[in-house]
């Protein structure tokens, strides 16, 4: 029998293959290719890890060794009995857990042909899609929004090459696949995945990107902000300022929080890359040099503001004057007719008799009964994240 065991790393297409063996799980099986998940998952849940619940990183190292020990002998005894050859579990968050995970690996390769798979990425590029998945878009945990200086000086930068030096130390390296993934084949990480080992593409790949653009990338960072924040505003002034064009969280957006040259740990990165390159072949070293990718850091303002306004307006005072809690439903229909209406109603409550009011609550709702969750802008603003806000809303 024999396992790959594909090491990611984190933002190397990883989400890509995986979703790639999900997708195609029974076509695969048909080609003696049983895909194990991320976590030994897809033959059934019976660990709350396994569910999502939690992780596998809070066991202990003998409470994670002997569960994973056993996983693999389920995996074996259903892929012997439909004539599989081959176990494939994938998951980018074993390169940071090695040292963990050395004793279940050591027993794996003495029992399977074992093989193990790593892509890495030139750290310029790396470093500022990273932070933008982890310190930007992780709404998990309530914490102040790191700057991308601090993102860059945290040290994850460092995480490739901590993983090939242990895979090194474990004498792994003789059956580890290091590819440099702007070289993969056809520019295809999951082809190329599919093509080192041999394994049956049942289909051209689909790329899963979960790169944000840059109105994700404000509303992100004005959810980690504000997070579990209450939020009292009693002035119509400081209402108007957060939907001012250069409030102050747009700037600190713009100045703090996007990737520039003078981050200043230039020297730090060039130190890394020539530790990776170290275990990689000549033709895919990473560049001798530092130069983050363009960034447009000409954020939509508008964009920006209306969803700033609208988590502030999540935690309005009841004491604000109809004519703000009309003004500020007006602003808001272009992301969420709810909570319009609801602000709506707070303003009939003030003035009863109000005729605009009165008359948006109905547009409002006969928009709702038809299914529109937002008004649409011509030409300026369509849609702004629906789901992201509705999950934000869930959160709050």
């Amino acid at each position: 029998m024999r396992f790959i065991i594909h090491l990611g790393l984190g933002k190397t297409g990883s989400t890509s293959i995986q979703h790639h063996f999900r997708q195609h799980f029974e076509a695969l099986q048909e080609q003696g290719v049983l895909y194990a998940g991320l976590r030994f998952e897809t033959l059934g849940k019976k660990e709350a890890w396994q569910r999502g619940a939690g992780t596998y990183t809070r066991l202990s190292e003998a409470e994670l060794t002997e569960q994973f020990k056993g996983f693999a002998k389920q995996y074996v005894a259903y892929a012997e009995s439909i004539n599989a050859h081959t176990i494939v579990l994938s998951n980018e968050t074993f390169s940071a857990q090695l040292s963990r995970l050395k004793p279940f690996f050591d027993w794996l390769v003495a029992n399977f042909a074992v093989e193990f798979s790593v892509y890495v990425r030139d750290i310029d590029s790396w470093l500022v899609s990273a932070y933008e998945q982890w310190g930007l878009k992780d709404t998990s945990k309530s914490r102040n929004v790191m700057t991308f200086e601090e993102f860059a000086k945290s040290g994850r930068h460092r995480i490739a090459g901590d993983c090939l030096n242990q895979l090194a130390s474990f004498g792994y390296l003789a059956q580890t696949h290091i590819k440099n993934m702007h070289h993969a084949k056809n520019k295809d990480v999951t082809e190329d995945f599919f093509s080192t080992f041999n394994l049956p593409l049942i289909a051209p790949p689909q790329k899963t990107n979960e790169a944000t653009n840059k109105r994700q990338r404000a509303f992100f960072y004005l959810s980690n902000l504000h997070r579990k924040k209450k939020l009292k505003v009693s002035s119509t002034l400081k209402k108007e300022q957060a939907l001012h064009r250069s409030g102050p969280h747009h700037q600190k957006f713009v100045t703090q929080c996007r990737p520039t040259q003078d981050a200043l740990i230039e020297e730090s990165i060039l130190k890394e890359k020539r530790r990776v390159n170290r275990f990689l072949p000549a033709d895919e070293k990473l560049p001798d040099d530092v130069k983050f990718k363009a960034v447009d850091n000409n954020i939509d303002a508008f964009a920006f503001n209306l969803m700033d306004s609208h988590i502030k307006y999540e935690h309005l005072l009841e004491e604000l004057d109809s004519e703000l809690l009309l003004e500020s439903a007006s602003k808001l229909e272009y992301i969420d007719l709810n909570l319009s209406l609801k602000l709506l109603k707070l303003a009939r409550a003030k003035r009863p008799n109000g005729k605009v009011i009165n008359d948006k609550i109905k547009a409002y709702e006969a928009l709702l009964a038809d299914g529109h969750k937002a008004k649409e802008q011509k030409g300026r603003l369509k849609k702004i994240l629906s789901a992201a806000l509705g999950n934000l809303r869930k959160r709050a």
